[in-house]
């Protein structure tokens, strides 16, 4: 009878760290073909949309909405290669006592890493086409990629203060996402090195 009851063998199976590791993975490179997927189509619509675009620059549009396409390339390949490459680390995390930290450790750097891209994806393509085209990148793509600081200037000044803090923010939000990843780890190391203690602790009685 036992061979018609399968859910003590999905526990085991859940228990074990390779199930999550294994799932993770496949959830990351998922997310990694999706974003690539939603950003060559949108890619396609921004050069509709460069030519569409009517003001007093129309040069300067079409040459800033080259670069930012340009720019908009690079960032996909950092986001989806490197989503790749984290589900890569994850699957290759070493068995020990705890597999669901160490996961969520990497998950918090994947999103820090992940919200840096778009911070300075947002600075770069925003402040550039600012300086081109003279208005917000956001008429352009459709959609506002983030709200970056200009202190209510525009021309070559505010595309400045645009790139500026883009690049500020994006390394402020690695900082962060990385220190949480480290705190995760050094609160397993306090509790592995608690529990080592206390296993002394019972064989010296």
């Amino acid at each position: 009878m036992e061979q018609y009851f399968f859910m003590k063998k999905a526990l085991e199976i859940i228990a074990k760290g390779t199930f999550f590791k294994k799932a993770y993975g496949i959830i990351l490179r998922a997310i990694a073909v999706l974003i690539g997927i939603a950003g060559i189509a949108g890619w396609a619509i921004c050069w509709r949309n460069i030519f569409m675009i009517t003001g007093n620059n129309p040069v300067g549009v079409i040459f800033g909405g080259v670069i930012v396409q340009l720019i908009t390339v690079v960032f996909l390949y950092m986001v989806v290669h490197g989503l790749w490459l984290r589900a890569k680390d994850i699957e290759g995390l070493p068995e020990t006592g705890y597999f669901i930290i160490p996961i969520m450790s990497l998950t918090l750097k994947t999103i820090g890493e992940f919200y840096s891209c778009v911070l300075l994806y947002a600075g770069l393509a925003g402040g550039l086409f600012q300086w081109f085209a003279g208005f917000d990148v956001s008429h352009m793509l459709e959609f506002s990629i983030t709200t970056l600081p200009t202190l209510g200037l525009s021309g070559f000044l505010g595309g400045l203060i645009t790139i500026i803090a883009g690049i500020v923010l994006a390394f402020s939000s690695l900082v962060f996402f990385y220190f949480l990843a480290e705190l995760t780890i050094v609160l397993v190391d306090i509790a592995t090195s608690l529990k080592g203690k206390k296993a002394a602790g019972k064989s010296d009685n």
